[in-house]
């Protein structure tokens, strides 16, 4: 199977982004902790909104590649070399 892994958006919205974020090291625990405490019972509370917004921000904004996350970084601005061994 080729395409997106989206199968239906009552799972794969984005409390699993975030947690993703929060295992792959791009989120802290302060906000992975929140989505899990605001997130697990009700997720259209105004709470649990505020910090898959807030977590969503932070992946975004990150630059990384969510499909690819350990991928090469081929656009990053930031990236100016290859990395060398010393």
């Amino acid at each position: 199977m080729v395409g997106n892994g989206v199968t239906d958006y009552k799972y794969d919205d984005m409390q699993p982004t975030v947690e993703m974020g929060f295992w792959y090291g791009i989120l802290n625990t302060t906000t992975y902790n929140a989505v899990v405490k605001y997130c697990t019972l009700n997720k259209t509370g105004a709470d649990c909104q505020n910090w898959l917004e807030e977590g969503m921000n932070v992946i975004v904004s990150s630059g990384i590649n969510i499909y690819d996350a350990f991928g090469k970084c081929y656009n990053s601005s930031s990236f100016t070399s290859e990395p060398t061994l010393q």
